[in-house]
């Protein structure tokens, strides 16, 4: 739909005022400015004694503002739905008096909306300014992304878990947001409540990261520091836990009750810290009571009921273009596969959105990319957190899945498992120059392959590629996401982790791990990390395991020294692979596929 000039506006930007004469100049300034023709500014203010009639009515010329003042102040909510009821546009953005929208902003989210039939709202990122306009910051909460998204977020989690992120003056939502959940409630942090209401019904959020609209810092605004030093940040948010962890919603809690738990345990807390003093007999039992109803809520296996979810999500990390279209076609080559959805996490480079949109597997497709380049461990935390699945599996960047993989680990999970490693094989490439691109054999080794014994030897060696790793999406609670820091070996940290909490065998194999033959040897850093693992998962003197990794680390330790430059052919690339994977008996090769 063209956003051009109408009888009943597309638009309805709604300006809460209440005594901010000496801002509401601005704030209208900056909605009239807007790069956009259809839409309607409506000013409603809360019976103001300052001179805020005087400052609205140099703007009243305009066709587009509407002026509304209460004969009496009516409260913050009710003012909002006073606006809500007399707007007629078909999108709704609020703002109060003392913000102001940045240029640009009604068109992005406007466009981007139109753009994304399925997106219900979209806020964006915001610019903090002080009480003279200047800006001081840009906002930063841990529950915004650093990427922009297209919905698939459990949102409801993740307000829940990490405050009120989305930034009530960004957001521009479709009208019929309101006309079937229902206007703000009657509470000081109305915006949270609505926007946690909104998750809850299952709405998708979109989310543009850069900032195009500025929020002022002040001190008589109604979340400052005196609504934080009375409490009433506090009882809000219990309020809201009160409202919304509730059986209907438990699909949405199961498998990040920590999360919720620790939020609320740490609002508590800085709210003791801020008054310094105790908190509340009636408060603190209501905290208790929520603790132990958040507690009490049952813990999920991925093979119950998914409610509208998918039941695998699939993070891709993409590497060349080439390498996402073989991984992608290999999932759209699923044979009686349970529901799936692909995160596909990129490290800068070009944006791949419109093409992967014109991709008969599009609808399962989420892309995100990333400002700049970053660990590979960085894009799998990303993909997590993105990822809307029951259960989490991992592709990198070439890798495929045989047809049955999904079908497979959807029957391994059924037992009740939480983590599950599939079988591999493993392809090495040869290349012209070193990169994908360059493919020109592929060969298959024989005698990699792990079945369900020796369990041990992912306690000597990196043996557990990632796209063999797949995990119930509540384990992240429980295990933590994987380490940034670590310059290797991320993958084989966080496989011992998710093994503690039992592992089963997926057999196979049903994944194929590609390698570049002058790439097969990693970092010099992976001995230290090996060293570093023996330490954490230490073995009795004179055991069995703690021989085997003295001759593991005797076995490779050469490889490094002599570097890559000595891996010089196929035979001699499988036998540093067979070595740094901790196999001891003779491997052989057949022609790849």
């Amino acid at each position: 739909m063209p956003l051009a000039a109408a009888e009943r506006p597309l638009i309805s930007v709604i300006i809460t005022s209440y005594n901010y004469a000496h801002y509401i100049g601005e704030s209208i300034s900056s909605v009239l400015a807007q790069d956009v023709s259809s839409f309607e500014l409506i000013v409603v203010d809360n019976a103001s004694t300052d001179a805020t009639d005087e400052v609205v009515g140099q703007f009243t010329d305009d066709p587009r503002l509407r002026y509304y003042k209460n004969a009496t102040n009516i409260g913050l909510a009710p003012n909002h739905n006073r606006g809500l009821e007399l707007a007629r546009g078909e999108y709704i953005l609020f703002c109060s008096a003392d913000d102001r929208l940045l240029p640009g902003h009604l068109r992005r989210c406007f466009d981007y909306l139109e753009a994304h039939p399925a997106i219900d709202m979209v806020y964006t990122g915001v610019i903090f300014i002080d009480a003279n306009g200047r800006p001081f910051g840009v906002r930063s909460m841990s529950g915004q992304l650093p990427v922009d998204y297209d919905g698939g977020r459990n949102e409801f989690v993740a307000q829940l878990a990490e405050g009120c992120y989305v930034a009530w003056p960004s957001i521009l939502a479709r009208r019929s947001l309101y006309d079937e959940l229902g206007p703000l409630h009657l509470m000081t942090a109305a915006d949270y409540e609505i926007t946690v209401r909104w998750a809850a019904a299952r709405k998708a959020f979109g989310y543009l990261r850069a900032p195009s609209v500025c929020i002022r810092i002040h001190g008589p605004q109604a979340s400052g520091a005196a609504y934080v030093a009375d409490g009433r940040d506090l009882t809000d948010y219990l309020d809201i836990l009160d409202k919304f962890v509730i059986p209907e919603n438990w699909d949405l809690i199961q498998g990040c009750q920590g999360s919720i738990g620790r939020h609320l345990l740490w609002r508590t807390d800085f709210h003791r810290q801020s008054k310094g003093s105790g908190v509340a007999p009636e408060i603190a039992k209501r905290v208790d009571d929520l603790s132990q109803r958040i507690a009490q809520i049952p813990q999920w296996r991925p093979s119950e009921g998914l409610n509208g979810r998918p039941m695998i999500s699939v993070i891709l990390r993409v590497g060349t273009l080439r390498q996402l279209l073989v991984s992608l076609a290999s999932l759209d080559a699923q044979q009686d596969a349970p529901a799936w959805e692909a995160v596909v996490v990129a490290e800068n480079g070009p944006h791949l959105g419109a093409l992967l949109r014109a991709q008969p597997y599009a609808e399962r497709v989420r892309f995100v990319r990333m400002d700049e380049h970053t660990a590979p461990a960085a894009a799998r935390n990303l993909g997590q957190r993105l990822a809307a699945g029951r259960i989490i599996t991992y592709l990198e960047p070439g890798n495929a899945y045989a047809p049955q993989h999904l079908a497979n680990l959807e029957r391994a999970f059924e037992g009740g498992a939480l983590v599950v490693r599939s079988d591999v094989r493993f392809l090495l490439s040869e290349t012209h120059d070193g990169t994908p691109n360059t493919v020109y054999r592929e060969t298959l080794v024989a005698g990699l392959s792990r079945g369900a014994g020796d369990e041990d030897r992912d306690l000597i060696a990196a043996a557990v590629p990632v796209d063999a790793i797949a995990h119930a999406n509540g384990t992240i609670e429980r295990t933590g996401p994987f380490r940034v820091d670590l310059p290797v070996g991320d993958v084989w940290e966080y496989w011992l982790r998710l093994k503690a909490l039992g592992a089963v065998f997926a057999p196979g194999p049903t994944v194929d791990v590609r390698t570049i033959r002058q790439r097969v040897l990693p970092d010099p850093a992976y001995v230290g990390l090996a060293q570093s693992i023996y330490r954490a998962y230490p073995a009795p003197e004179e055991s069995a395991l703690s021989s085997r990794r003295a001759t593991y680390l005797k076995a490779v330790m050469p490889h490094f020294e002599r570097g890559a430059a000595a891996i010089v052919d196929e035979r001699k690339a499988i036998e540093v692979l067979a070595a740094l994977l901790g196999i001891e008996n003779a491997v052989l090769t057949a022609p790849g596929p």
